[in-house]
Order: C-alpha cells, then sequence, then structure tokens
C-alpha cells in the first residue's frame, strides 16, 4: 500500500510540473529607462562576446566586446576584457618572443635552435 501511494504521488508530481509550463515574470521594454536599456543591451553583448572567446572565435568576440563598450563605455569589466582579448591577441600572434611558440602550437614543431634557448634541459630526438 505504501509503494501504491508513493508510486501515485510520483505520478502526480511529474504530469502536474509536464503539464504546466514555468511562467517567468516578463519585463517590458517600454518599463526601463534607456540608460538601463543600454546597459542590459551592453552586458548582453559582453555575454556573448565572453563564450565567443571561449569557444575561440576571437574575430566574433571582438567585435561584441566592441558592441558593449560602445554602448557602456564606463564599465570597467567591458573596458578590461576588451583589452585582455587585444594583448592576448597580440602576444599570441605578433609579439616577436611568442611568434615560435604559437608556430609550435599550431604546427607541433619548433626550430632546434629555438628549443635548445627557451629549453636548457631539452636534447634532440635520437636520429
Amino acid at each position: 500500500m505504501k509503494k501504491i501511494l508513493i508510486v501515485i504521488l510520483l505520478m502526480f508530481t511529474v504530469s502536474s510540473c509536464a503539464s504546466s509550463p514555468a511562467k517567468m515574470p516578463q519585463w517590458k521594454a517600454d518599463s526601463m529607462s534607456p540608460e538601463a536599456r543600454e546597459k542590459a543591451d551592453a552586458y548582453y553583448h559582453f555575454m556573448i562576446a565572453a563564450l565567443h572567446e571561449q569557444d575561440g572565435e576571437y574575430d566574433a568576440a571582438m567585435e561584441e566586446y566592441q558592441a558593449a563598450y560602445r554602448l557602456d563605455p564606463d564599465s570597467a569589466e567591458i573596458a578590461l576584457s576588451l583589452v585582455l582579448l587585444v594583448g592576448h591577441l597580440y602576444l599570441a600572434v605578433i609579439h616577436p618572443a611568442t611568434r615560435h611558440a604559437l608556430r609550435g602550437m599550431v604546427v607541433g614543431t619548433v626550430r632546434e635552435e629555438w628549443a635548445r634557448e627557451h629549453h636548457p634541459r631539452w636534447t634532440p630526438p635520437p636520429a
């Protein structure tokens, strides 16, 4: 009898959750001030940019960060993220000291003299 009661209670709970969709309170864009709307749009672009950056889509991330910064230029978070992304790209692609490391990440090999200079204990593989 106890098992039947538990099964019925479980079925009732599952069916009641499935039959009525969850309703989130709806914000009307009209009720927001233009400043609040711009800030919300800026943080939307900021989050999309962060997702693009995590996926390695740096061009799309840069565009989204720039859109976020245009909407909210006073945000330290947005400005810092934009600067960090630009710095990261500079160090990865343009800076001469790290260019060889990028080749190693992309191609899988580095020049022997670079390996000796940066990793003194490295020994070449046997021929």
